[in-house]
């Protein structure tokens, strides 16, 4: 039996402001990364921000649905396997940022999304539509806007682009 949500749907504006909020603390936290990741190895980083984000989810998860543990532990394979999925991706993009720079990593961060949604559709798990587009679309506008900015800093800086990206 899946666990059911025990409150109303959010609003699209709720929600919206959610996704909007966890992107600027995604970019926050690759200069954060930046910062301390000269200190630590890669995975031992990576490890921390795991270590210290799941309990946060968790308390955040149950203050909002007040779902127990027993209301979910036939799925806990499926949690341990997204788990290490996700574990992955922080060693992989602490890794990128360690041979690379924080701006880079505030770049490429937004860029999930689109690369989220374009999987989704490849495989058939989300249906193209033009509103999903028009999302895509934006997030790109985003992403190439940010990198046109820091492409202008670095032509009127005299550094070097390629470098940099």
């Amino acid at each position: 039996m899946a666990p059911t949500h025990k409150g109303s749907i959010p609003s699209p504006a709720r929600v919206h402001g959610a996704l909007g909020l966890c992107q600027v603390l995604f970019g926050a936290g690759a200069v954060v990364g930046a910062l301390g990741l000269p200190a630590f190895n890669p995975l031992v980083f990576a490890l921390l921000r795991e270590a210290l984000a799941a309990p946060l989810l968790a308390t955040a998860a149950y203050l909002t649905t007040r779902t127990t543990f027993t209301d979910v532990a036939p799925y806990s394979r499926l949690f341990g396997e997204c788990g290490t999925l996700i574990f992955g991706n922080q060693v992989l993009f602490v890794v990128g940022l360690k041979l690379s720079n924080p701006v880079a990593g505030a770049i490429w961060q937004p860029s999930q999304p689109i690369f989220t949604a374009a999987l989704a559709s490849f495989i058939g798990a989300e249906t193209p539509s033009p509103l999903r587009f028009a999302g895509v679309a934006l997030a790109f506008l985003g992403c190439a806007t940010m990198v046109s900015f820091r492409a202008h800093e670095t032509h009127t800086s005299g550094g070097d682009l390629t470098r940099e990206l």
